[in-house]
């Protein structure tokens, strides 16, 4: 690697991670002299904003990256480091500056940040050669990005900040996360193990209608689960963004946590298929975290929050196992947490 390339490598990372730490912290800042009356969005749904947003484009921006290369809209320089044939720095870097920056500077002006970060990718691509080649339709690339990685981004952000259109935000969640679990953690493991993604391909067919006899009920159960916490509880999955009221609808009648079994499953189909322990055991780890540590700190704060109506609850309705459907909890949604 030339020095030339080593010093656009580092600014593509270290300037949005610079700039997302210096407005998070100017927002806490600012946060704290404000009086109640002024404090239109905290800095906690701000920085709530920020996380989601680069959440958004983590899984998003990778995809788009990866189809870049294979319909030749631009190339990077060969490295080690890459995921799904991306710099992991850029990779990060881009998530954070069209994620997490824009976010912390402004969620009131949604579509002038499009505008300006647009302007300034048009800008500055060109100057990144030779770490980023761009082939001669790469603005159709440019186009795609901003359609499936900026603009949900910014959306999601304002949407959480503002606290607004529930449904929506709780799904560009759901479909954030997911494209973690499902695209980013099995890419970050065949980085490591040098698995491939065409596994897929010599699946034969029964094994292909098996992982989704499996995988469907629990996605299916995770799903119900999230629209009802917007829909009932007035929150979403994120445990910084939570449901108001207690939930005790749709799958939460059966299962305490339907979405952490459900992402588990999930998860451990999905592995078995890619035929990839490092996989499977993500799902492991993620079923074992779930069961132990994020179980304590729900398990806590639910008591804390809605004291006998969680122990109520807690007293005929298990955490993991399903229960059959005749013991039956209180349909009334009285609030929750994430789960």
């Amino acid at each position: 690697m030339t020095q030339h390339e080593l010093v656009l490598r580092a600014g593509a990372l270290y300037v949005p991670v610079v700039a997302t730490a210096g407005l998070s912290l100017r927002n806490v800042k600012e946060d704290g002299r404000k009086t109640a009356f002024a404090r239109q969005t905290s800095a906690g749904r701000r920085l709530t904003a920020a996380f989601l947003a680069t959440a958004w484009n983590v899984p998003a921006l990778l995809a788009v990256n990866a189809v870049a290369q294979h319909a030749g809209w631009w190339r990077f320089a060969p490295d080690d480091a890459t995921v799904a044939g991306m710099p992991a720095d850029l990779w990060l870097g881009w998530a954070l500056l069209w994620g997490a920056v824009p976010a912390l500077v402004t969620v009131e002006r949604c579509w002038p940040a499009v505008v300006l970060l647009v302007a300034l990718d048009l800008a500055v691509m060109p100057l990144l050669d030779p770490v980023v080649q761009l082939g001669d339709a790469w603005l159709v690339g440019e186009a795609v990005a901003v359609v499936v990685g900026l603009v949900p981004a910014l959306l999601l952000a304002r949407w959480t900040a503002h606290d607004r259109h529930v449904v929506a935000r709780a799904g560009l969640q759901a479909a954030a996360f997911g494209g973690l679990a499902l695209y980013v953690v099995p890419s970050l493991a065949f980085a490591v193990t040098g698995e491939r993604w065409a596994v897929l391909l010599d699946r034969p067919l029964w094994q292909l209608g098996a992982a989704a006899a499996i995988a469907a009920p629990a996605a299916l159960m995770a799903l119900a689960a999230v629209l009802v916490f917007a829909r009932d509880g007035g929150g979403t999955p994120f445990p910084l963004d939570p449901p108001r009221r207690f939930v005790t609808t749709g799958p939460y009648l059966y299962v305490a946590n339907p979405m952490q079994l459900g992402g588990t499953v999930v998860l451990a189909a999905w592995g078995m298929l890619l035929a990839s322990p490092a996989v499977v055991g993500a799902a492991a780890m993620s079923g074992l975290f779930s069961a132990g540590m994020a179980t304590w700190i729900e398990d806590n704060e639910l008591a804390r929050r809605f004291g006998p109506t969680w122990h109520t609850y807690r007293a005929t309705v298990r955490l993991w196992l399903p229960r059959p459907a005749s013991g039956r909890a209180d349909r009334r949604p009285q609030g929750r947490l994430a789960s």
